[in-house]
């Protein structure tokens, strides 16, 4: 059997270069979507962690279909990754709670490296000590669905090269290994269905043209 994936957009390291504008719509790279300010994404930050229980609880209940609970989904988040430990020589003497757990990873994991950066924000140590001075406990970790409490969040960061690891990654490693082909730049306009309701092809518009596949 073979898979074909229809990307709309590309990679963005090669629509958007380096380009880093927060307050810009790439209109290459994204839809334009309007939410409230924020400071965290791709283009920003490397933050690696899992949804709540409550949240995969709420889809499945949405849905109708409880395999999309947390414990359900949680084995494919496992076996997405590979996890480093921090290095505490690279670590500031004042950091505190690196939390995080070896058992939310396969080992072997995924071609996603997640660890955590050599270097802490100043603040960071004290922001950790006011949340504990106000009463928050320190969280586990951010990828076995409890949320609660404070702690440095792991990045998706390769612990040896202490570079970016990202999704693509996977992509690539599927398209390697597998019958998987992807097509970038291939936004999908509607499904066709035969006469009895089944899916026949999709009609697609790759880089202006239509083309029905």
């Amino acid at each position: 059997m073979t898979v074909a994936v229809a990307e709309a957009g590309s990679f963005y390291e090669i629509s958007n270069a380096n380009y880093r504008d927060l307050n810009d719509w790439q209109p290459l790279i994204d839809w334009g979507l309007v939410t409230e300010p924020q400071v965290v994404s791709w283009l920003s930050r490397k933050v690696r962690k899992f949804g709540s229980n409550s949240s995969y609880q709420a889809w499945a209940d949405e849905i109708g279909d409880q395999s999309y609970t947390f414990n359900n989904m949680f084995p494919y988040f496992k076996k997405t990754f590979t996890f480093g430990p921090p290095n505490p020589l690279n670590l500031p003497a004042n950091v505190t709670n690196m939390n995080y757990s070896i058992s939310a990873y396969d080992v072997p994991g995924g071609d996603v490296h997640v660890s955590f950066p050599n270097y802490v924000q100043p603040v960071s140590s004290y922001a950790a000590q006011a949340f504990s001075g106000v009463g928050f406990p320190p969280a586990e970790d951010f990828t076995s669905g409890n949320h609660l409490g404070y702690g440095y969040h792991p990045f998706t960061i390769d612990p040896t090269t202490g570079t970016n690891s990202s999704s693509d990654q996977l992509l690539q490693s599927a398209i390697r290994d597998t019958s998987l082909k992807s097509h970038a730049m291939s936004k999908v306009q509607n499904i066709v269905f035969s006469d009895n309701s089944t899916a026949i092809a999709l009609n697609v518009t790759t880089n202006g043209p239509n083309l029905l596949r």
